[in-house]
């Protein structure tokens, strides 16, 4: 079975288990994460499209649809100058997590909406704007009730560690390139987005876990995708540019990434892990429990 294979009857299943239970509390969440390039956002589309095919009820958003608009961005890159890791979206610390705690609150509640047919808003990202810098460009409708709510984005269960850990990895060489503080300062924004989603009990969550054995992977899967993009629209990032993008990235791999992919780290009550190789294609699959 491929990625979307997997995913998708690892969802039907809970699904299922949900029904015969009877205990609905709000729809299930499934979060999926997995590195830039990976796959996670086109196997989220298919998911997606399957469930919906089947009578699911079902959204689709990601984490990304969820970053600050541009003229917060630049407040706060003004606010932190230091802090390259905040100078641009992606990182944890830029996205307006007020909009995404309103939005699961109206997600997880919806069985207390008067009526079927109450509709929320779900915001949407274009990462074109502004030259590539991005910005929200408005949001689209979501008809309550749901069955089923896909998140995805690249730190989903990322689990951000104590101060004492964080200072004694400080020696990797990836993260001697930044300040210690800046590097603080990520690791208690991502402490945020957990309590939000991934730790959050009150919500009913399944994970589905990308893992690939080498993070250098990210590299040449965006490269992948820029020249895919040149070659179709005529506009994309250089290869030193694509380094430079990716680079940013990888202090969090570097802090996080090995303990999310361990099978022992919850991701969700229930998580399903999909190894896969520098070609995407699967190696290996397996399901852990909460």
């Amino acid at each position: 079975m491929n990625v979307a294979e997997l995913s998708v009857e690892f969802v039907e299943q809970k699904l299922e288990q949900r029904k015969v239970q009877g205990d609905r509390k709000g729809p299930l969440f499934v979060l999926v994460s997995g590195p830039q390039g990976s796959g996670k956002s086109y196997n989220s589309e298919i998911l997606f499209r399957s469930l919906k095919k089947k009578g699911v009820r079902a959204a689709l958003t990601s984490i990304d649809d969820f970053y600050l608009t541009h003229e917060d961005q630049l407040k706060l890159q003004s606010a932190f100058p230091e802090n390259k890791l905040l100078h641009g979206r992606g990182l944890p610390g830029t996205h307006d997590l007020k909009a995404l705690q309103e939005t699961l609150k109206e997600l997880a509640n919806d069985e207390d909406k008067v009526h079927d047919g109450k509709k929320i808003q779900l915001p949407v990202y274009d990462k074109s704007r502004f030259n590539g810098e991005g910005d929200r460009i408005g949001s689209i409708d979501i008809e309550l009730p749901l069955d089923c709510v896909i998140i995805e984005g690249w730190f989903l269960g990322f689990q951000a560690i104590t101060e004492t850990e964080l200072e004694r990895k400080n020696s990797s060489p990836i993260l001697l390139n930044h300040q210690l503080l800046h590097l603080k300062q990520v690791n208690r924004s991502l402490k945020e987005y957990g309590q939000l989603l991934w730790n959050n009990e009150s919500l009913d969550t399944v994970g589905i876990k990308f893992a690939t054995d080498d993070t250098n992977n990210v590299y040449r899967w965006r490269l992948q995708q820029e020249h895919a993009m040149l070659a179709s629209q005529g506009e994309g990032m250089t290869d030193a540019q694509v380094k430079a993008f990716v680079d940013r990235y990888m202090p969090c791999y570097e802090l996080y990434y090995k303990n999310f992919i361990d099978p022992n780290t919850a991701f969700g009550k229930t998580n399903l892990t999909i190894a896969i190789d520098a070609d995407r294609n699967v190696v290996n699959h397996f399901i852990s429990h909460s």
